[in-house]
């Protein structure tokens, strides 16, 4: 399955929810679960639904993060 994850094509292998492919995610960063608001399609998830959020084939998916500093 292919989607868009921040700009770039990802390739899944198998059908996953949001909450796994977001937990994937931020293993390759130093963000948060709890630091991240994601949208799917330009539409925010609340993040109590990310577990029932179903990926599907052409999603386009950001997530962002504060940054703080100056």
């Amino acid at each position: 399955m292919q989607i868009v994850f921040n700009g770039e094509s990802v390739q899944l292998t198998a059908q996953c929810d949001l909450l796994e492919l977001l937990e994937r995610k931020l293993g390759e960063t130093h963000a948060s679960l709890e630091n991240v608001v994601v949208a799917v399609n330009q539409d925010f998830v609340h993040r109590q639904d990310y577990a029932d959020f179903k990926v599907s084939e052409g999603d386009n998916i950001e997530m962002l993060s504060a940054v703080v500093g100056g």
